[in-house]
């Protein structure tokens, strides 16, 4: 699994990065690398994306990602303008249905958003994704973010559940709150690999990601009822794309 915030609402080069991370993501390499003849890896079999936009979602997102396989929820826009967020799969899974719906306690008016997954062997995943609250004033709504997206992946009644998404969480916001959570981090369970913390910098005075002032924002979140095993997590920085880096997870349910 994958969830990127594609940094959607800027616009400089939007429809050129847009094209390089459909690259990344259904080649898992760079379009250099792939030139180059570097081995490449299979693509995410689920991928989650933020801050999609409109333009980048009809001539990019839906046209690549369909032609590698993949259904996507919602398969059209969901706003006229504005950004939302996005679900994908592949093969072994077909996407059932979607749904979304707004987060309570949101003064940018924050959505989820709710796939349901059936593998070929019969199995069934529900993955959620959502854009929490941004800004410094919004620590508040992140923490009541959280503790509902925690509610929605504690239902007893729903299939194993992943949510993948951008939680704007910083690091004293999320110890505060972590022992009233009652859902699994799978960076915890990879062993927190200090070199894949950080999934977004702040750019200094030239534009440049200060790489030694990383964020832990993008986060993989599974449902407390299951035995969840992190078998690969790693992230994947690609500035010339977005601001944020891909955070992608290899899951094994027992």
């Amino acid at each position: 699994m994958l969830t990127w915030n594609l940094d959607g609402l800027t616009t400089r080069r939007v429809d050129r990065r847009a094209e390089e991370a459909c690259v990344a993501m259904v080649l898992g390499q760079t379009l250099r690398e792939a030139v180059e003849g570097k081995p490449s890896r299979p693509p995410p079999q689920v991928i989650a994306l933020q801050e999609v936009v409109k333009r980048i979602h009809l001539s990019t997102l839906r046209p690549h990602l369909e032609a590698a396989g993949f259904s996507l929820f919602p398969p059209d826009p969901a706003r006229e303008d504005g950004d939302y967020s996005m679900i994908a799969a592949r093969p072994p899974w077909t996407l059932l249905r979607g749904r979304d719906g707004a987060l309570t306690e949101s003064p940018l008016a924050r959505r989820w958003v709710e796939v349901q997954l059936r593998h070929d062997d019969g199995s069934r995943l529900r993955v959620i994704t959502a854009h929490l609250e941004s800004l410094r004033s919004g620590s508040g709504s992140r923490a009541a973010q959280a503790a509902e997206i925690d509610r929605m992946l504690g239902d007893p009644d729903a299939p194993p559940t992943v949510f993948l998404g951008d939680t704007n969480l910083r690091a004293s916001e999320w110890r505060a709150i972590q022992r009233d959570l009652a859902m699994r981090d799978a960076f915890d369970l990879a062993g927190r690999p200090p070199r894949h913390s950080p999934t977004w910098w702040p750019r200094d005075d030239d534009g440049k990601p200060t790489y030694e002032r990383g964020f832990r924002f993008d986060r993989i979140w599974l449902d407390p009822g299951h035995e969840w095993t992190v078998q690969r997590f790693q992230t994947r920085r690609h500035p010339r794309i977005s601001d944020h880096a891909a955070l992608e997870a290899h899951l094994a349910l027992e």
